[in-house]
């Protein structure tokens, strides 16, 4: 039975080729992001900038070799939730790190932005 399993196929080797895929895909959601109407905030570009820099590294060191240490499943689970978070937030990092109560970050809901005048408001009644 041991001889249809290839050699070089191990646990080590998946782990590290799905270490691989997520980094590769944590940096292309991040470098593809295009804000349309967020606001630029420039501590988040540089979280986000930290973080491309931090994945695409990984990358970088998986495919050329260097990968030295061996992935575990808990890094790979927490690179796993960074994910799932970079995706569902859509590349915008301010989406999910500025979402406790009281921060400054506002959710667009579709079909209200830009915010509509209240036609009940006229301008006479502005002063």
């Amino acid at each position: 039975m041991n001889e249809l399993i290839h050699p070089y196929i191990d646990l080590q080797r998946v782990l590290l080729i799905a270490q691989l895929v997520i980094s590769l895909l944590v940096v292309g959601r991040l470098m593809f992001y295009r804000k349309k109407h967020a606001r630029h905030k420039v501590h988040m570009s540089v979280v986000a900038y930290l973080l491309l820099v931090a994945y695409g590294w990984t990358a970088i060191r998986i495919l050329t070799g260097e990968y030295l240490s061996p992935v575990d499943w808990s890094d790979l689970a927490v690179n796993a939730a960074v994910l799932l978070a970079v995706f569902y937030a859509k590349g915008n990092i301010a989406r999910f790190l500025m979402t406790a109560p009281g921060a400054r970050y506002k959710v667009r809901v579709s079909g209200q932005f830009p915010p509509q005048r209240n036609p009940s408001v006229s301008k006479e009644t502005k002063l």
